[in-house]
């Protein structure tokens, strides 16, 4: 049997805990940082503590001057001379980074003071922090204190990689600084539209929303078409009638059975998308379509209304051939007519991905119209709108389904209902700063608006006369 070894031997200690209770009793040694530290805005800092036999423990902290202080440090534990020596070059790898000698006062009102103006701004340092500040010496009079100017003029001045690098830190910022601070997204130098960036306290995001890229697959329209009343067609394509159906032809075509000019109208439209997926779309055929989709509100159905809505996948290039009447004149009042309870229909288009972003926002335009002429339905326009920001919550940040123009589309349609109930899902899509603000506005304006809940008065007509009067009348201004 083998003999108990009574000795007992200390346990060695970890190197974090050497350096949280020994790490202060060693003498410091050399300090290093930038030799352009004073102009440069992130600067990396080198500290070091000697052990009684020439080895040597030391930390690099990289701080940020102008807004988040420290936010990367780490730890080397009793390494050599030669070890340190390559850390040194590690960070002198470029001429402008050339690393040279500094004094300790130097380097502990660097870091010391970097991390005091962060925190006014509610930002913590980095975790590692933790262990690495045993390396300094404690922060009191022992150490004289040297004053140096952070921020960008003394504000707060974030700079970030990208949107979401911000939206990281904004809600915080936001919640400490009020508007007293400045933000900038990557190398750009243009800032959020509304806003004067050089009078004002806030306000320096980049004017750049990712928006969602079109990739809808759109199922194959035909290129031939039967029509059980081929005149229709005639009327709807005669030159003189590109824009306005005179009364009579309007009476003329709805003396048609009504479903079979139904049936007509939409396959004038199914044909009209079918030619232009194979490039053969001509001004007459788009016209066809227009007068179509006015038309379709006398005599259509929901099937109808369905086949719109699928009009409305196509891309922004579609209509901008078909034309500015698109929103206007022609989708709002029919799918007004044609479905007086559109909610459960604008989800599901709204929830399909890859879709034009200029369609989607056209849809909370739709629902503001359907609300205005029937103000019964903003109870239930408050709580689909309700639904919808939540939906886009935890989708902006990688543009599914949305992006930052149609959540500000959504938003202004909450503001228009004075929908304050929906202050707090708001206020955290606005907080992710990838919303167009120049569309619904930044929060104080949000708020205002939100309790404020005016409906923009919308002059779209109903009676399909007085469609094509104002159409006529707008086209002679």
């Amino acid at each position: 049997m083998g003999k108990k070894n009574n000795k007992t031997g200390a346990q060695p200690m970890s190197p974090e805990k050497y350096i949280k209770e020994k790490a202060r009793m060693l003498p410091l040694g050399m300090c290093y940082t930038y030799a352009n530290w004073e102009d440069a805005d992130e600067i990396t800092v080198i500290v070091t503590r000697i052990h009684p036999k020439g080895t040597v423990t030391c930390a690099d902290f990289c701080i940020d001057k102008l807004c988040r202080g420290l936010i990367r440090t780490r730890y080397f534990f009793n390494v050599s001379p030669r070890k340190l020596a390559e850390i040194v070059e590690y960070y002198s790898d470029k001429e402008n980074d050339r690393m040279v000698e500094i004094s300790y006062e130097v380097a502990h009102n660097l870091i010391y003071g970097s991390i005091e103006f962060a925190e006014e701004a509610g930002i913590e340092p980095v975790d590692a922090w933790d262990i690495t500040q045993y390396i300094l010496e404690e922060d009191d009079d022992n150490v004289p204190l040297i004053e140096y100017q952070w921020g960008l003029n003394g504000m707060h001045y974030l700079l970030a990689e990208d949107r979401l690098e911000v939206s990281c830190y904004l809600s915080t910022m936001q919640e400490h600084l009020g508007r007293n601070f400045k933000f900038r997204v990557g190398d750009s130098t243009a800032y959020i539209g509304g806003w004067d960036w050089h009078e004002e306290e806030f306000q320096g995001c980049e004017y750049e929303i990712h928006e969602e890229v079109y990739g809808y697959e759109l199922p194959s329209y035909p290129t031939h078409i039967k029509l059980l009343h081929p005149e229709v067609m005639s009327y709807l394509t005669f030159h003189a009638y590109e824009w306005i159906l005179p009364d009579h032809i309007i009476d003329l075509l709805l003396t048609i059975d009504h479903e079979e000019l139904r049936q007509d109208l939409e396959n004038i439209i199914r044909y009209g998308l079918g030619k232009y997926q194979h490039l053969k779309a001509t001004g007459e055929l788009f016209a066809a379509i227009r007068h179509s989709i006015i038309l379709l509100a006398e005599v259509g159905n929901m099937e109808s209304f369905r086949l719109l809505m699928d009009v409305l996948k196509f891309e922004s290039d579609f209509f901008d051939q078909l034309s500015w009447l698109a929103t206007n004149y022609l989708f709002a009042p029919t799918l007004y007519k044609l479905n007086p309870d559109p909610f459960s229909e604008f989800t599901k288009f709204l929830q399909t991905p890859k879709l034009d972003h200029f369609c989607r926002m056209n849809v909370y335009e739709y629902v503001e119209f359907y609300v205005e002429k029937n103000p019964a339905l903003k109870e239930q326009a408050t709580a689909w709108v309700k639904d919808m920001l939540v939906f886009y919550d935890g989708r902006l940040e990688t543009s599914d389904c949305c992006d930052g123009y149609v959540v500000a589309a959504a938003i202004d349609l909450a503001c228009s209902l004075g929908a304050k109930d929906l202050i707090p899902v708001i206020n955290k899509l606005l907080c992710t700063y990838l919303v167009d603000f120049s569309d619904c506005g930044l929060t104080a304006e949000v708020l205002e608006e939100l309790h404020r809940g005016e409906l923009l008065r919308q002059e779209y007509a109903l009676d399909v006369y007085e469609r094509y009067h104002r159409l006529e009348e707008d086209s002679n201004r």
